[in-house]
This record gives structure tokens, sequence and C-alpha cells, in this order.
């Protein structure tokens, strides 16, 4: 496995993780002609983090719904040899709500705007996350959340370092090398609708690398979402 590839792998799974309505994702990005029917998909977890990997058509790994741009056969073998675990799951590639997702922020003053707006539960050796994340497909740029089911209304404080239980953010952007910009503010959850499976919010971060904290950093600010999963 290429240093490359496990750089990304690891850093895509850091955050997992607008004003704009939800488009899910398109099921005939998946590859669903092995499985019945169905997409196939594993739900894998590393270091605490844990997110659903689906096969698309392209032979790419989607990952919570987003290309990796890494084929699915060796995302899996990445994972797996970095110490990670997968499982089968019989997900879609999208959450499991039903309503109309939002998602708006600025970077650096400026509007972000996600064609692609996810939420989703991800279960893996008795550790369960809830997922959410905006994405321009066009570029990859995303930006994503990943905290327990069992977050309650209140002010938290985002972690730096991904752990089972943690509140995280990540700020991804390739199409400018910036990959795995992890969060440094806060969130606060003003509603989690366990029973419609909704969950809204407000943020606020500064994104910095992984690595090499303080260069370069983006300033995110007006955040709000709106999220069925």
């Amino acid at each position: 496995m290429s240093k490359k590839i496990f750089l990304v792998l690891i850093l895509t799974l850091i955050g997992l993780f607008i004003s704009c309505e939800n488009e899910p994702l398109d099921p005939g990005v998946l590859d669903s002609s092995n499985n019945g029917g169905n997409p196939t998909c594993q739900s894998c977890e590393l270091s605490g983090v844990a997110v659903e990997v689906c096969e698309g058509t392209n032979g790419n790994a989607f990952v919570s719904g987003v290309d990796s741009g890494i084929l699915y056969t060796t995302y899996i073998d990445a994972f797996l040899a970095t110490g990670g675990t997968c499982q089968p799951s019989t997900g879609d590639g999208n959450g499991g709500g039903s309503g109309t997702n939002s998602f708006f922020c600025k970077i650096d003053g400026l509007e972000f705007n996600p064609s692609l707006i996810q939420g989703l539960q991800v279960s893996v050796g008795g550790n369960t996350t809830l997922n959410i994340v905006g994405t321009i497909l066009s570029t990859n740029e995303s930006i994503g959340f990943s905290f327990p089911t069992t977050i309650v209304e209140g002010d938290y404080t985002l972690d730096s370092v991904p752990t089972a239980g943690s509140i995280t953010a990540q700020y991804n952007n390739p199409a400018e090398n910036i990959i795995g910009h992890v969060g440094n503010g806060s969130i606060t959850i003003t509603l989690h609708d366990t029973g419609n499976n909704r969950i809204t919010g407000n943020f606020a971060f500064i994104a910095e690398p992984f690595i090499n904290p303080g260069d370069p950093t983006f300033t995110i600010t007006e955040g709000s979402f709106d999220i069925f999963y």
C-alpha cells in the first residue's frame, strides 16, 4: 500500500463528514450487480471512527456517499491493513430519514453551498456514530461532522483527535490539496429528534491541518444544518 493511499485513507476518516436542498446519492452510481440487487457496502471502523464504504459502478469506494477516488478493493484492504475492521452492511449510501436537508456556512467569508448533503448512522463493533457531511461533487470539497448518536441538545467543544464518543469536524478540498483539516471550535445542537432521525445545529470553527497544525487555516463561520439521517 502506498503512503499516499494510507494518508488519504486516514485523513478521510478523521472527520467523517449551505442553503441547498438535499440531493440524495443516485443509486445508479453504486454497484449492485454482485449483491442480489443491493449495493455492495461494508461498515468499517478505525480508531473509534465508523463509516460506511460502498462500491461504485466506477469501481471506487464511496465513503459515506462520497467518491473517495480510491478503488473499493484497495480502500478495504488499506482499512484492514491499518488495523481497522469491516463487516458487510445493507446500506444504500444515504441516510434513512425522510425530509429536506440543508447545510450552510462560510469559509473565509465565502459561501459554501454543497450539491450533496447527507446524514448517516454507522455501527461497527458496538460503536455507533452519526456522520453528517456536505459536499460539492464537482470538486469533492466537503465539510463534515461526526458525533455519538446519543448526542443531545446543547453546546459542545469540537475534539481535534477522533476517539470513541468524540465530536469532530473536518474540512477537505482535494482540488486545492487540502485534506484532513480538523476543526477547532464549537457546535450547538439545537434539536436531535431520534424518533424522526432529524438533527439541527449551528457551528463555527477554525480548520487546520491534522499533521502540521497552523498552516494554512480556514475560518468557518455562520454554520447551520438541518439534516435527516
